[in-house]
C-alpha cells in the first residue's frame, strides 16, 4: 500500500499508492489539493470535455480507521464538483468509476440530482457473459427487471469491456460461487487471465477477468469459428443498447479484435491483453475484408445508428423486461407510445420460436408475424 519516493533533499517519503507504485494517491484533505484538482476538472471542460470520467473515486479520501472507500467525504465532493460543473458549463457529465458490489456503486446517484450523472454499470458485463455461458437469461432478466430510471438528470454509463478485465465484484451476491467459478474456468480455458483480490484472512477472491469481450463469450470450439464469435458479440451488444442507461462500446469490441496474448506476455500485465495497439492501415483493410472484425463493425454500427432515431432508447425513459423465453432476453421501451420497441436477443445456439410477437425489425426492415430467432439471433421489434 505504501511506497517509498526521494525529496529534494535526499531522504525519503513514505506515500500512499492504492494501485500501483507509479500511481499516488493525492491528499484532498488540503484546501489547496482541492482547489488544484477542481481547476485540473475545469481544465478539461474548457478545452470541450462534455463527459468526465472520476477514476476509481470511491479510493479518494483517507481515514485511519475505516475502509477508506465511500467515505462521506468522498461524496460531498462529487457533490461539489457537480455543483461547480453545472454553474460553469450545464450538460457536462460526470461519470464515476467504482468497481465495487452494485449497491455500493449506485450510491454515487446521491438523491439522483446531486451527485454522477452517470455510473458506470458494473454488474451489466459478468451477467451477460453468464447468460452467454449458462444459456439462460433468468438472472440477468431477474436483475435487470429492478434497474429503473434514476431521475432526468442521472442515468446509467453501461458497458460490457473496457481497458480494464470483467469486473466480478459487482456480481458477488447475484451470481453464486459456483456460476462465477465456471466464468473463471471458461475464460482460462479461452486463453484469458483471473486477476485475484486478496483478503485478510490470506484467501483470495476474483476481481477481474482479463480477455477480449467477444472471446470471452465463446463456448467450447466456438472461438475458431469467427462466424459464432460475431454473432454472439452482436446479440450480446443488442443487449447492451437497449437497456436503461447509456450505451458505451469499447473500440476494441467495436473493431471485432480478439485477444492480445503477446502485447499480455511481453508485458507482463494481465489487462494487456484487452489492449492490442492497433495500425490504422491493416484495420481499414480488415474491416472490410476479415469476418470477424466486418460484421461486428457493421453491426454494432446499424445498431447504434437505428437507436439514434427512436425516442424510446432516451437514456432517461424506463425499461420493462418481458420473460418470453428463459433463452431469451427481452426488454420493452417507449412503453406506451407510438415508438414502444421490443428487443430480444437469443443467447444460446438454439432457434427459439416466439410466436406472440409481431411488428417491424427496426434494425432490418423486416415484418415478422411471430418471431423465430435464430442461434444467437437478436431482433428490435416495433
Amino acid at each position: 500500500l505504501f511506497h517509498g519516493y526521494p525529496r529534494a533533499d535526499g531522504t525519503r517519503a513514505k506515500v500512499w499508492t492504492t494501485f500501483s507504485d507509479d500511481q499516488i494517491d493525492i491528499n484532498m484533505a488540503g484546501i489547496a489539493t482541492l482547489v488544484e484538482m477542481t481547476d485540473v476538472l475545469l481544465e478539461y471542460i474548457s478545452r470541450g470535455g462534455s463527459m468526465i470520467r472520476l477514476d476509481a473515486i470511491g479510493f479518494l479520501w483517507k481515514e485511519s480507521g475505516t475502509t477508506c472507500l465511500h467515505l462521506p467525504q468522498t461524496h460531498a465532493i462529487v457533490k461539489l464538483w457537480r455543483a461547480v460543473i453545472e454553474y460553469m458549463r450545464p450538460g457536462t457529465q460526470i461519470i464515476t468509476e467504482t468497481n465495487v458490489p452494485h449497491a455500493e456503486n449506485i450510491s454515487y446517484f446521491g438523491n439522483g440530482s446531486d451527485e454522477a450523472h452517470q455510473v458506470y454499470q458494473f454488474a451489466l458485463p459478468p451477467l451477460v457473459l453468464h447468460a452467454f455461458t449458462a444459456g439462460t437469461t433468468e438472472t440477468l432478466s431477474r436483475w435487470a427487471a429492478n434497474i429503473t430510471p434514476v431521475s432526468d438528470t442521472a442515468t446509467y454509463f453501461n458497458f460490457l469491456a473496457s481497458h480494464d478485465g470483467i469486473g466480478m465484484r459487482p456480481s458477488e451476491g447475484i451470481l453464486t460461487e459456483d456460476e462465477r467459478s465456471t466464468l473463471v474456468r471458461k475464460v482460462l480455458d479461452n486463453g484469458g487471465r483471473a486477476s485475484m483480490k486478496p483478503n485478510a484472512d490470506g484467501s483470495e477472491t476474483v476481481y477481474e477477468l482479463n480477455i477480449n469481450y467477444l472471446d470471452a463469450l465463446a463456448n467450447g470450439d466456438e472461438l475458431s469459428q469467427p462466424a459464432i464469435v460475431a454473432a454472439k458479440g452482436l446479440a450480446a451488444h443488442s443487449i447492451l443498447c437497449s437497456v436503461v442507461g447509456v450505451p458505451a462500446i469499447y473500440y476494441h469490441s467495436f473493431f471485432g479484435s480478439s485477444s492480445d496474448h503477446a502485447g499480455m506476455a511481453a508485458s507482463g500485465i494481465n489487462r494487456r491483453i484487452n489492449r492490442e495497439v492497433l495500425n490504422a492501415e491493416r484495420l481499414a483493410h480488415e474491416l472490410a475484408s476479415h469476418q470477424r472484425r466486418s460484421t461486428v463493425f457493421n453491426g454494432i454500427k446499424n445498431m447504434l445508428s437505428v437507436r439514434g432515431r427512436h425516442p424510446a432508447f432516451s437514456p432517461y425513459g424506463p425499461h420493462q423486461v418481458e420473460h418470453l423465453d428463459p433463452r431469451v432476453f427481452a426488454v420493452r421501451r417507449g412503453m406506451g407510445t407510438e415508438d414502444e420497441i421490443l428487443c430480444i436477443s437469443n443467447v444460446t445456439d438454439e432457434l427459439v420460436d416466439l410466436p406472440t410477437v409481431s411488428g417491424v425489425d427496426i434494425l432490418t426492415d423486416q415484418s415478422h408475424q411471430g418471431l423465430a430467432l435464430p442461434a444467437y439471433g437478436y431482433a428490435w421489434i416495433r
